[in-house]
This record gives C-alpha cells, structure tokens and sequence, in this order.
C-alpha cells in the first residue's frame, strides 16, 4: 500500500516539473515585469535565424531526484532482504539519470537569433529570444526593441 502511495506522488512530481518550463517568446512576461517602465527602440531587422536554447546548467534536479525515487520504489519491488535493496539502489542510479535527461530536454526550446540595425545609433546588434510562431519575425521586417534591465525582446511592429 506504501509503495502505491510513493509512486502516485512521484508520478505527480513528474507532472508539476513538467509543467514549469517557459517558453521564453517575446509575448511572456513575468509578473514582476508588469507595470514596470521599459527602454523602447526602433530597429530594422537584418537577419533571422533558428536557435536552440538550453536548459540552465542546474535543470535536472527536481527530475533527477524524482526518477530517482520512481527508480528506487520501482527497483525494491525485485527480490526480497539484499537482493530489495540492491534493486532499489540501482533503480534509484538509474531513475535518477534518466530523470536529468528527460528534464534536460523538457526545458530545451526552440528559440531565434535576431540581428538588427538601430534606428536611432545605427548600431548592429543580436539578441535570442524564443521563437513565436504568431508573430513571425523576418529580414527586413520593423521591431521594437524593449529593455528592461538585462532583459532584451524584439517586438514586430
């Protein structure tokens, strides 16, 4: 019965680990952003191309350690004294890295990088930013360029 308890709420961590990955595109705010004043420029864009963007270098921890306890239940059900606990113990080395992987790759995005011409300096610059499907930016096309703090998006006009 105990164990049937660890696996629902390992599966439910799964679930809420899966369902915190942002999509990074320039139509998501943070809540801390909102009423906040931002830098605006105008800027011509001169090229676009696909990007990847990672997960942060410490993404895997939530699911690591919740393959890890999936693997750790699901490996102690093999055998019985020793042989419980050398199964739960490789389950759990085994859970854990297909955890990291599987959150690795649940927090990889799709993304663009921008290069652009300033209107008001003429300066060249780049920024990446997740890629939107809705709003589309191409070669040619005008942007906003919107700042706040370190924060950089490209807004299509």
């Amino acid at each position: 019965m105990m164990r049937r308890v660890g696996v629902v709420f390992s599966a439910a961590a799964v679930l809420l680990v899966s369902g915190c990955a942002s999509t990074m595109s320039a139509n998501d705010y943070a809540r801390s952003a909102a009423m906040q004043e931002m830098e605006v420029k105008l800027a011509t864009v001169l090229s676009v191309r696909p990007v990847r963007i990672e997960a942060p270098e410490h993404a895997g921890g939530a699911g690591g350690a919740t393959g890890a306890s999936l693997g750790a239940i699901a490996g102690s059900n093999v055998g019985s004294g020793r042989g419980s606990l050398a199964g739960a113990i490789a389950g759990a080395l085994i859970g854990g890295v297909i955890g990291v992987v599987a959150d690795k790759a649940a927090n990889t995005r799709e993304g663009i990088e921008i290069v652009y011409r300033l209107d008001d300096t003429g300066e060249t610059k780049a920024l990446v930013q997740g890629r939107d499907e809705s709003a589309e930016i191409k070669p040619g096309d005008r942007v906003r360029i919107m700042k706040m703090g370190s924060r950089v998006r490209a807004v299509k006009l």
